[in-house]
């Protein structure tokens, strides 16, 4: 939680002086369009979804940025997804190359690569035909055969050497205690749309690589994320923004 008010300390300023435009809460994303045409995106966590108060249904527009951005620290999931995505499209990084975390990060073959929520397929074959053990670990019911429950970090995350945790583990509040854990981890990467572009707090906490994205055309995107798209959809709208914190 203390990540997510860091970020909002920095961004409060700018969250101040914008406004809503156009909120959309979706699955899987949740996403929130200030002016300027700046956007961000949520993974949408759905525990608690009955228990969303603010904003209410068709009052966000209008708002200011900063009343949505607070809702990052709720426990209520699509009230915190709500958060994050504002968060997310305040912080519109500047400088950032652009360019894929798995190319970024060299994997070695005794390498135990622990990696929080879901990757593409072709990215975890890549990987675990790198290293000499992967561990998947997803928040039930998704896992699967050969995917393990999100609680085995508390095992699994002193042990490995990378860990890659991808946005959903922000406003589901898991990416701090996977950060405490993995401390001895020689890389340590935050990816996906979801990820809030400000390096500081996120270095701060050990975090090596910041892999997220930036919006080329955020009014196509905010549609693909209201009709249900996933992040293959986002593509065409959307390039990768690295940032390496320390190497």
């Amino acid at each position: 939680m203390r990540l997510l008010r860091e970020i909002y300390e920095l961004l409060e300023s700018e969250l101040r002086e914008s406004t809503v435009v156009d909120l959309a809460v979706s699955f899987p994303y949740t996403g929130v369009l200030l002016d300027g045409g700046r956007l961000g995106v949520c993974f949408t966590v759905l525990e608690g979804r009955g228990e969303r108060r603010d904003p209410p249904p068709g009052e966000a527009r209008g708002r200011r940025a900063d009343e949505l951005a607070r809702l990052a620290f709720s426990p209520t999931g699509i009230e915190s997804s709500i958060g994050v995505a504002a968060l997310s499209a305040a912080a519109d990084p500047r400088e950032f190359r652009r360019a894929d975390p798995l190319d970024e990060v060299e994997l070695r073959p005794d390498d135990r690569v622990c990696i929080l929520g879901g990757f593409p397929q072709p990215y975890l074959d890549r990987i675990g035909a790198a290293v000499a053990e992967l561990w998947v670990l997803e928040r039930p019911p998704k896992v699967s055969r050969g995917v393990l429950p999100d609680w085995a970090v508390e095992e699994l995350a002193p042990r490995c050497t990378v860990l890659f945790a991808t946005g959903s583990t922000i406003p589901n509040k898991t990416l701090e205690r996977a950060l405490e854990l993995s401390s001895d981890a020689r890389e340590r990467i935050v990816v996906g749309p979801s990820v809030p572009m400000v390096p500081g707090p996120f270095q701060k906490r050990g975090v090596t690589v910041l892999a997220g994205v930036r919006f080329t055309d955020p009014q196509s995107a905010m549609r693909v994320v209201a009709e249900g798209g996933g992040t293959r959809d986002l593509r065409p709208h959307s390039e990768k923004a690295l940032i390496r914190l320390r190497r």
